[in-house]
């Protein structure tokens, strides 16, 4: 029988970076470490580091040399670590526990389906199809918060200039890279979503 995995890609790139980093200092009672691999185990247009449940941050070692840059990664950083409760409900829909309930479904409907049972089996397969897109939205939907929810932590830990003048830094050295042909970064939406905020108080 095949189980489903029991790690994620962000767990196989903490194993990664541990390897390469080196400690820079310790901020918001997290210690902090550089690495040059950072920005080649994150997606372009996030946030370019890393948190691990230890509550280790690793950041990009060419981010270290920009003051705003570098506060703001460790403050986005830090406020996901520090931003519990919002994790617990992370782990609900953690793609690490999902895998089991899939494979519990469709094995239950492999086993109706081979004693007779076709039409429950059937059922199970759609089941389990409306529920993997289901996920796949709701995962979306909650990444997009959990980052919005990083930043308002770090506008409390750095306040809103240098997280907003960091925000404009780094929407605009995306712009230079080959992804932004395929639209706006997340610096842009959370830069955008930050103002609006403001605009509004």
């Amino acid at each position: 029988m095949i189980l489903p995995y029991i790690g994620t890609a962000s767990k196989y790139s903490f194993i990664t970076v541990r390897f390469f980093s080196k400690p820079l200092k310790k901020a918001y009672g997290f210690p902090v470490f550089v690495s040059p691999l950072v920005s080649f185990l994150t997606p372009k247009g996030v946030i370019l580091g890393l948190a691990d449940p230890q509550g280790r941050i690793f950041i990009d070692s060419e981010y270290v040399k920009n003051d705003n840059y570098r506060e703001y990664l460790i403050a986005h950083k830090a406020g996901h670590l520090l931003d519990r409760k919002f994790k617990m409900i992370g782990m609900i829909i953690s793609p690490v526990l999902i895998p089991w309930g899939l494979l519990i479904l469709f094995t239950l409907s492999s086993y109706y389906q081979a004693t007779g049972y076709t039409a429950i089996g059937k059922f199970l397969n759609t089941a389990g199809l409306v529920l993997i897109f289901l996920l796949i939205f709701f995962w979306v939907k909650y990444d997009e918060l959990r980052e919005f929810r990083a930043d308002d932590y770090a506008i409390k830990l750095i306040g809103l200039t240098t997280t907003e003048k960091a925000l404009e830094e780094l929407a605009l050295a995306f712009k230079t890279t080959p992804e932004a042909l395929y639209g706006k970064s997340s610096f842009d939406i959370r830069l955008e979503r930050i103002r609006k905020k403001v605009s509004k108080h």
